[in-house]
């Protein structure tokens, strides 16, 4: 996977960044200004930390709209403009495994199967003793 995979997806985010920072700012032009009182994550955890001119619960509201504003322009431009069919059609072909990650020429017959952290599946014609001959000893 190529890091120019992901700059569609990033420039789209940015850009519902800036439409949520907008609904922000129309608020503080409108006289209700939405601030915090420390740094934090821009999400959901961010609202403990929110005061504004005319209380937390305006604040609040701002914020959640601006928030909403950038999420969801951020999911409709990246979902028309982020990603190219052509892109997306490679990750569901039949010569790939594990979400695109892993090409199918690379993976053991049967390992698809299985999820990568489980052990190698047990012969099913061994034996009891072959069995436990196979274990190591740690």
């Amino acid at each position: 996977m190529s890091p120019s995979r992901w700059v569609a997806p990033f420039i789209t985010a940015c850009i519902g960044g800036a439409f949520g920072g907008a609904v922000i700012g129309l608020f503080d032009q409108l006289g209700y200004t939405v601030g915090s009182v420390a740094i934090g994550a821009s999400d959901l955890s961010m609202f403990p930390l929110l005061d504004g001119s005319h209380g937390w619960g305006v604040a609040a509201l701002g914020y959640d709209c601006g928030l909403i504003v950038a999420y969801t322009v951020g999911f409709v431009v990246t979902w028309f403009f982020g990603f190219s069919p052509d892109r997306l059609a490679e990750p569901n072909s039949d010569n790939t495994v594990d979400a695109g990650l892993v090409p199918a020429d690379d993976i053991p017959v049967g390992a698809e199967d299985r999820p990568t952290w489980c052990p190698p599946w047990p012969d099913p014609t061994a034996t009891p003793a072959d069995r436990e001959s196979a274990v190591p000893d740690n």
